[in-house]
């Protein structure tokens, strides 16, 4: 957890050094008004920082996490289903093994639910990436 907080920190500091406040006197008046700093006027830094940063890690970056750890999600449950069904066959009395049914359990169903909703906002966001809230 302290990685992430490190890397939101270290991700969003240049935003504290793109404006800056200026006084300006309005009627006698001081009044605070922020304007742009050279930084945030240069295209480079919104090349990189205002776009290619935000693609990959507001955009692209979290849609590929979601993929890969739903993927490994679902490695996993047919690795469990197949090491229940392997466990669960009865032996009977000649020792040959005999088929019962055996289902899952209620933890498998949640993980398999949260892997489909989250599959289906992921289609739809590529589908429809107006509608996309992640």
């Amino acid at each position: 957890m302290a990685a992430v907080v490190l890397a939101s920190i270290l991700y969003n500091l240049p935003r504290f050094f793109e404006r800056r406040v200026v006084l300006t006197s309005c009627d006698g008046v001081l009044v605070p008004r922020t304007e742009q700093t050279p930084l945030r006027r240069s295209r480079h830094y919104f090349l990189v920082y205002k776009t290619l940063c935000y693609f990959v890690f507001r955009s692209v970056g979290p849609l590929v996490a979601l993929v890969v750890l739903n993927g490994q999600l679902v490695r996993a449950l047919r690795a469990v289903r197949r090491r229940r069904r392997r466990l669960k066959k009865p032996v009977n009395s000649r020792g040959a093994t005999s088929s019962s049914g055996g289902g899952g359990g209620a933890g498998e169903n949640l993980t398999l639910m949260l892997v489909t909703v989250v599959t289906v906002r992921l289609s739809r966001s590529f589908i429809c990436p107006k509608y996309s809230t992640f």
